[in-house]
């Protein structure tokens, strides 16, 4: 990888972090956010991935300053739905329910076929209790085109229906 490409470093650590390889995507999500400061996408997924590999600590940091990044992108652009989803991700981990549902509400109110925006609002469900209604966006989501099986099966996220019949049925259909 060039060490200096943020691409590279992104996208690497998306696919590592998507084979549950969550110590090797957290250091390409490190180097992506150092490459790129005022990116909120990379420390997103570093908190994801810290959450994965059981880090609670250093998953909490970078949820709180990816809360911080989001919500700065949330005022230049408004109606950045990806920002806003992610906000509502990190607001249910951080505690805020009703935080992340008005995220997802406005979320929503932008592009309600989105099969990514539909997916992250399973685990925003999830996040805050609401399994049924997880499910219920996750099955959207596969609906839509949601197609990411390996990713399903790793997202740290989603852990709390990962057992659950339901969940199964969703991912024998991808």
């Amino acid at each position: 990888l060039d060490p200096k490409s943020y691409q590279a470093a992104y996208w690497f650590g998306r696919a590592r972090m998507s084979e549950g390889k969550f110590e090797e995507a957290i250091k390409l999500f490190e180097r992506a956010a150092a490459l790129r400061p005022e990116d909120h996408e990379a420390v997103a997924m570093l908190a994801q991935s810290y959450g994965g590999s059981g880090n609670g600590v250093e998953s909490l940091a970078a949820r709180r300053r990816s809360m911080k990044l989001l919500e700065q992108q949330l005022e230049l652009t408004p109606d950045d739905a990806r920002a806003c989803i992610l906000a509502g991700v990190t607001s249910s981990i951080l505690g805020d329910s009703e935080g992340a549902l008005r995220y997802v509400k406005r979320a929503l109110a932008i592009d309600a076929d989105d099969p990514m925006l539909l997916y992250n609002v399973g685990c925003i469900y999830c996040g805050i209790g609401k399994n049924e209604e997880a499910m219920t966006a996750l099955e959207r989501a596969v609906d839509a085109g949601f197609g990411h099986r390996e990713w399903m099966e790793h997202d740290p996220d989603l852990e709390p229906i990962r057992a659950m019949p339901r969940f199964q049925k969703i991912l024998e259909t991808l």
